[in-house]
């Protein structure tokens, strides 16, 4: 988790950027706790992070977006938002190399589990 820690520093709104200092009060708490819910009550976590679309921020993030849709909630969610409520939720990040992106060690078949119940297949 140290590892994780030390990679958040360079976290923006928008994902990883090194030249910046990472500052948790440019994320909406509102919309961080909604996401925090989400993932607490859909995902669980793997023993390894998996290079796979479907463990990586943008894409997951699409796909919490859609279930916002789904219930008549739009709301738009950054990449970097994404990554620190995976992150405050205990999830280990490793920044896809030389990208704004990251993956997690989430479970594919709690993601997949997610898609289907929530329609949220795109």
């Amino acid at each position: 988790m140290e590892r994780t820690r030390e990679l958040i520093k360079s976290l923006g709104e928008f994902g990883f950027d090194d030249s910046v200092n990472f500052n948790a009060a440019i994320f909406d708490v509102e919309t961080l706790s909604m996401i925090r819910l989400v993932i607490r009550d859909n995902f669980t976590r793997t023993k390894i992070i998996r290079d796979l679309d479907l463990t990586q921020s943008y894409p997951l993030k699409h796909k919490i977006e859609n279930y916002f849709r789904e219930i008549e909630h739009p709301l738009y969610i950054t990449n970097g938002l994404l990554i620190y409520a995976m992150y405050l939720e205990g999830y280990r990040v490793r920044r896809v190399k030389n990208s704004i992106n990251a993956y997690f060690d989430v479970s594919t078949a709690s993601v997949r589990k997610f898609m289907k119940k929530n329609k949220c297949l795109r």
